[in-house]
C-alpha cells in the first residue's frame, strides 16, 4: 500500500457541515487518510460516502479535536496500517461525538479497530452509537468491529461478520438487548450497494426515539413500523397529503384528522407494512390503516408521485398476518371512502367476528365494479368456481 499521495479534507478552524459528498481514494502517510478533523468548533459529517481511504491511523475519518456529529454516512473499504480502518477518535477529543445511523463495512486495520478505534479514556461523557451497522470489518489483532478504551453506549446497532483474533466484534460489551448480530442483507455488497433488502432484520428495528428525519440519500425516515438500522432507510411506504410526505399511511390519515378536515385523500406508493394497535370501546384492534372520516386512499403511484399507473407501480398494504389490513368505521356518521388501486394482503383477525383484512362496521360503504379508467361501472358475473378470498 503506497501512502502520502494526498488527504482529501482537512478541517482545522471553526465549524463546518460536510454533507452529500462521495470521498474516495484519500491517501496519507499519517492520520486521517480521507478526512482529518482538528478544530475547536462543531463539525457535522452527514449523508456522505467515505471509501477506499488509506492511512497509518484513521483511513476513513480521524477526529483529533472538535464536537463531531457523524450520521447517515457509509464508510467502507478503508485501510489503516495500524489503528482504525474506518474511524479513529484520538485522545485529544474532549467532547463525545455522536455516531448515529451509519453503515461501517469492510474496513481493515493491521493492528486494532477495523471499523472504529478509540485509544482515549479522557473524553467527556459516554460515546453513543445508535442505529449503526458494523459488518465485515477486520483487524489483525483486536476488535475487528470496534476497539475502544473509552466507555461506549451502544444501542439498536448490528454487528455481523467482523473478524479479528481477539474480540471479533468489539472489546466493549454488546449485551444490550437491542444489539443485533444479523446479516444486514445488503442489496448487493459486491457492487458496494449497502441498501437494505425488505426482509432484513435491520428494517424497522432502530431506536423508536431517533431524531433523524432523512437517510443518507435524503429519503424520509421512518418508514412503516419504525426507523431502520444503518445509513439507508428501506425504500418502502410513502404516503402523500397535498405536499406533505409520510412514511406510513396511518400518519397521513392522522394528519388529515388532526387538521380538523372531515374529508381528504391520501396518495400511496410502495409497500406499506405499518401496524397500529388502538382501543375502541372494549375492543383492542390491530390494523395497518384505521379510517373514521371521509378519507380516500389511492395507490399505484411512483415514488415521486408524478405518475399513477397501478400496473407499473403496484401498491401493497401488507398486515404480515399481525392484524387487519384496513378498518373503516362509520359509527359516528355515514362515510363512503374510496379505496382504489391497492393490493390488501395478509390480513388476520383470527378470533374476531369480522372478516380478516377488511373491517367495515355499519354506516360505511365501499364502491367497486368500476372499469379500469373509472368511466363506467359494471358488476361482472361470478362463475361457479370463483372463490371468495379474504385479504
Amino acid at each position: 500500500m503506497s501512502l502520502n499521495t494526498g488527504r482529501i479534507l482537512w478541517i482545522t478552524n471553526g465549524s463546518s457541515t460536510i454533507e452529500g459528498f462521495t470521498f474516495i481514494n484519500g491517501n496519507v502517510g499519517g492520520t486521517g487518510g480521507t478526512i482529518w478533523i482538528d478544530t475547536s468548533g462543531t463539525v457535522d459529517i452527514r449523508h456522505n460516502i467515505i471509501a477506499n481511504g488509506q492511512a497509518i491511523d484513521g483511513a476513513g475519518i480521524a477526529i483529533n479535536r472538535g464536537t463531531v456529529d457523524l450520521r447517515n454516512n457509509i464508510i467502507y473499504n478503508n485501510q489503516a496500517t495500524r489503528y482504525g480502518g474506518g474511524i479513529y477518535i484520538d485522545a485529544a477529543v474532549s467532547q463525545a461525538p455522536v455516531i448515529l445511523n451509519n453503515t461501517i463495512v469492510s474496513n481493515t486495520a493491521t493492528s486494532n479497530g477495523g471499523g472504529l478505534y478509540i485509544p482515549s479514556t479522557d473524553i467527556v461523557g459516554d460515546i453513543e452509537i445508535v442505529n449503526t451497522i458494523f459488518s465485515h470489518n477486520q483487524a489483525s489483532s483486536n476488535g475487528g468491529g470496534i476497539y475502544s478504551m473509552h466507555n461506549l453506549d451502544i444501542t439498536y446497532s448490528d454487528f455481523f461478520d467482523n473478524q479479528s483474533p481477539i474480540n471479533p466484534n468489539s472489546n466493549q460489551s454488546l449485551d444490550h438487548p437491542t444489539i443485533l448480530s444479523a446479516d444486514p442483507l445488503y442489496q448487493n455488497i459486491f457492487e458496494d450497494n449497502f441498501r437494505l433488502n425488505p426482509i432484513s432484520a435491520l428494517v424497522d428495528n432502530g431506536d423508536p426515539n431517533t431524531n433523524n428525519p432523512i437517510d443518507f440519500e435524503g429519503d424520509i425516515r421512518p418508514r412503516d413500523n419504525g426507523y431502520d438500522i444503518g445509513a439507508d432507510e428501506y425504500d418502502g411506504c410513502l404516503a402523500k397529503v397535498g405536499e406533505e410526505l409520510f412514511g406510513n399511511i396511518q400518519d397521513a390519515v392522522d394528519f388529515i384528522n388532526d387538521s380538523g378536515a372531515e374529508t381528504g385523500s391520501v396518495d400511496i406508493s410502495g409497500l406499506c407494512r405499518d401496524m397500529r394497535t388502538i382501543v375502541v370501546g372494549v375492543q383492542i384492534l390491530r390494523q395497518t390503516v384505521y379510517i373514521t372520516n371521509q378519507i380516500d386512499l389511492s395507490g399505484g403511484w411512483n415514488s415521486d408521485f408524478s405518475e399513477q399507473n397501478p400496473e407499473l407501480y403496484p401498491t401493497f398494504v401488507d398486515a404480515e398476518g399481525e392484524g387487519r389490513v384496513l378498518y373503516i368505521s362509520g359509527e359516528e356518521f355515514p362515510i363512503e371512502p374510496k379505496i382504489e388501486s391497492l393490493n390488501l394482503v395478509n390480513g388476520n383477525a383470527a378470533g374476531d367476528d369480522i372478516t380478516p383484512g377488511l373491517g367495515i362496521p355499519r354506516r360505511s360503504s365501499l364502491h367497486g365494479g368500476w372499469d379500469r379508467d373509472l368511466q363506467s361501472k359494471h358488476h361482472p358475473k361470478q362463475s361457479s368456481n370463483t372463490r371468495r378470498r379474504s385479504l
